[in-house]
């Protein structure tokens, strides 16, 4: 099945990698990894973080139970939709609008009466983007308020990552979390990341993290990038180029409404077809041709279906413009699609 629901970089990692890995399978298998703090290190010089302010986590998804009991009875600002994890783990949180954009009038009003707020940059599902500058300005004028940034899709979105930002401008109220899954392409490996510069708040993440937090072969993963950053800076640089390919293609379809910008390795894709359609066609892809997308209707006010597209390569956007050509075409019929300037790196 071509699996248009799940994200990673499809550039990344190299052939040479996986030969190398496969070489040192074996030992790696039947030895320990690295303790935390030597783990740490290796992630801060793969990433080019500070060392005294990088922990390497099992996959981000680690830090989310954490994030529940840290900010437990606190007032916590989200995004809305974004990421499931954060309204899972934060249900009590107040929600500002990704519509997709964001009114940073609100952002500022309801961030003013909160402890906590959330920045998913860029937004998923949305792909928005803000500047990361703002949000920088938006932590320095509000010290006391810890702004949490989730920066898993940066590399795609043309922005600065905060993870730059806050050390060279001492935001000790930032702290970043990271998923590696989406930029290095190995979510099969469960490496995640956070930063921070609050002394307090990285001994909590260290009491809080096994002495072997990730396998022997993530480890080896790590060793491994560093021979490859000039790959790594190439398979951004084409994943953008292929982002606005598969925009300008879905916004061809006639079953598709509007295609917004996107900073991430995905596109959202408004549907000229109602969410209860949206759901059939979906499912019809998956039985008829073997072709899955991310129904995302549910996060949205009103009747509209929405898709998630994750980018992948020219010939499997070739792939799902058939299918749903073939599909769509034989069940719907539909008006002249509004398409929007489907354009990387949507700015908010």
């Amino acid at each position: 099945m071509l699996d248009f629901a799940f994200i990673r970089n499809m550039h990344f990692p190299t052939p040479a990698m996986f030969s190398e890995l496969r070489f040192h399978l074996p030992e790696l298998l039947q030895n320990y990894g690295s303790s935390q703090g030597v783990l740490d290190t290796k992630l801060s010089w793969a990433l080019h973080w500070p060392e005294v302010h990088t922990h390497l986590l099992s996959g981000a998804s680690q830090v989310y139970p954490w994030l529940g009991g840290w900010f437990a009875g606190r007032r916590v600002l989200v995004p809305d939709p974004t990421f499931g994890e954060y309204p899972r783990v934060l249900p009590d949180a107040d929600r500002y609008r990704d519509a997709p954009g964001v009114d940073w009038d609100e952002i500022e009003r309801k961030g003013a009466a909160a402890d906590v707020v959330v920045f998913v940059n860029p937004n998923n599902p949305t792909g928005t983007t803000l500047q990361s500058e703002r949000i920088a300005a938006f932590a320095r004028a509000h010290e006391h308020t810890t702004v949490v940034v989730d920066e898993s899709f940066v590399e795609f979105s043309g922005q600065q990552p905060m993870a730059e930002i806050a050390p060279r401008d001492g935001l000790r109220n930032v702290l970043v979390v990271k998923s590696l899954s989406k930029s290095l392409g190995v979510p099969g490996l469960r490496l995640g990341a956070l930063l921070t510069l609050d002394e307090e708040l990285s001994a909590r993440i260290g009491q809080a993290t096994p002495i072997w937090n990730t396998n022997s072969v993530a480890e080896n993963f790590l060793d491994i990038m560093l021979k490859h950053r000039p790959a790594l800076e190439q398979s951004f640089r084409r994943t953008v180029s292929d982002r606005a390919d598969l925009a300008a293609m879905l916004a061809r379809l006639p079953v598709v409404d509007r295609v917004f910008p996107s900073g991430g390795n995905f596109v959202l894709a408004r549907l000229a077809i109602p969410g209860a359609a949206t759901s059939e066609l979906t499912a019809r892809l998956v039985e008829k041709r073997l072709v899955h997308v991310k129904d995302v209707s549910h996060k949205f006010p009103g009747d509209d279906g929405y898709w998630r597209v994750a980018v992948r390569t020219p010939a499997d956007h070739d792939r799902l413009l058939d299918a749903v050509t073939q599909l769509a075409h034989r069940r719907y019929e539909h008006p002249s699609p509004a398409v929007s300037g489907a354009v990387p790196g949507g700015m908010a």
